[in-house]
């Protein structure tokens, strides 16, 4: 797993460093305009297919995104609203 480790994502000026946080956080938008498959997120994202293997695995087991089949595609996963624990609304 890649939680530790700093991975630098595409290529001359557009590179930028990548943590599995900030994945997520840009995965976010791509994903809740609708599924997308590998390839087009690894051209949003611009990081090498085995991190985003790698990540997409681990997201999927946190339950942050969905994985279809059949074509293999990835989904957000909208997470239930928390109640307020003060029980303002």
């Amino acid at each position: 797993m890649s939680t530790g480790r700093y991975f630098k994502a595409g290529q001359g000026e557009r590179a930028e460093i990548f943590t599995y946080g900030l994945f997520c956080q840009r995965l976010a938008p791509v994903l809740k305009s609708g599924p997308k498959t590998l390839r087009e997120i690894q051209a949003v994202l611009l990081i090498s297919r085995g991190q985003l293997q790698e990540w997409m695995q681990r997201a999927v087991a946190e339950g942050c995104i969905r994985r279809q089949e059949n074509p293999l595609r990835f989904s957000w996963k909208e997470q239930p609203q928390q109640e307020n624990l003060f029980g303002e609304k």
